[in-house]
């Protein structure tokens, strides 16, 4: 997918959360489910997320995004320090292109947190505890933002957030 069609103010229109445990298979198993859990693309969901409004999310051709919030949006929202928190925190940063899929990568992640690339995705975020992947995409005319997060290498947040375009 090419970032142009991402391009754009992007208002947020609903939102759903599902956890779920990522099984403890001894070796390379246990690390192709931590994979599969960061690149999910929660599509199944879209069909499912609970109104919500307050979240604006402007992508730049230049691949640089800014979000912006009014009101309390109800999403559940990891921040930049990788910390789940009761309110959403808006960050900025950089579009990237992977051959899974399209990225958002926060600027100002604590350098003991940078990504890395062990399961062969785009991180937004990995401290060796938290890992954290931020996927867009379209569906039609939404913008899809899946947001994976693996705790422990034993549990998978999958957060799916839906936006219009303005």
């Amino acid at each position: 997918m090419s970032i142009e069609s991402l391009v754009g103010t992007w208002l947020l229109d609903g939102s759903i959360s599902v956890s779920s445990d990522i099984a403890q298979e001894p070796g390379g198993e246990h690390d192709d489910r931590i994979k599969s859990g960061l690149r999910g693309s929660g599509e199944e969901l879209v069909d499912r997320v609970a109104p919500a409004s307050g979240l604006t999310l402007t992508i730049e051709q230049s691949g640089f995004f800014t979000e912006e919030k009014e009101g309390e949006p109800q999403v559940k929202w990891f921040d930049t320090d990788g910390v789940l928190t009761p309110q959403v925190v808006p960050f900025s940063g950089v579009v990237k292109s992977h051959k899974s899929g399209v990225f958002l990568q926060a600027d100002d992640i604590p350098s003991w947190a940078a990504p890395t690339n062990r399961y062969s995705v785009i991180l937004r975020y990995d401290d060796g505890d938290t890992t954290i992947s931020d996927q867009i995409y379209r569906v039609d005319d939404k913008l899809v933002r899946t947001v994976n997060v693996v705790t422990d290498e034993a549990y998978l947040d999958r957060t799916v957030i839906v936006y219009s375009r303005l």
